[in-house]
């Protein structure tokens, strides 16, 4: 564990600030949430990962999707794409566009340069219990069928359903 030697104090309602040193260190952004740990006299925070939990599950769903329908799987958080089956799309940053996407909860279906490739996209937000994780998306050499698609559109309503609370 690394000592930062950052002291703040706690407010009326039980609030602290955590510096934005921190926050840009771990990536935490508005609005997602943080795992309360107690260790003896210590509390630790910890970015949730949500979704991202489970890790080798969705590897594997990736790899399923992307051989029955010639496809490249990938899922992103809010700042760069952190599952495929395709190991060269693992761990390119999120352009701008893509960021909108997530801020604006807005899906994607045309031709474009993402993640560093010329591709046809189809690109959804992962929305769970109102808070937005990322963008699961598909890449592929040729026009993205509908066939394609609702697999898709199918595939992540049952992701998504998996991590809702409610």
């Amino acid at each position: 564990m690394k000592y930062l030697g950052m002291i703040r104090k706690i407010d009326e309602l039980g609030r602290i600030v955590i510096p934005k040193e921190i926050r840009k260190n771990i990536n935490i952004h508005d609005g997602e949430e943080l795992e309360f740990i107690i260790d003896n006299d210590a509390i630790i925070l910890k970015k949730n990962k949500g979704i991202f939990n489970n890790i080798m599950f969705l590897k594997k769903l990736c790899l399923s999707f992307s051989k029955k329908y010639q496809v490249d799987m990938v899922f992103t958080d809010l700042d760069k794409s952190i599952i495929s089956n395709n190991d060269n799309l693992i761990n390119k940053n999120l352009d701008n566009k893509l960021k909108e996407l997530i801020s604006n909860r807005e899906s994607l279906n045309e031709y474009g340069s993402f993640l560093e490739m010329d591709k046809y996209y189809f690109i959804n937000p992962i929305i769970i219990d109102g808070n937005c994780y990322g963008l699961l998306m598909l890449l592929s050499d040729k026009t993205i069928e509908d066939e394609i698609v609702k697999a898709f559109d199918l595939l992540e309503n049952i992701i998504v359903s998996m991590y809702e609370i409610s």
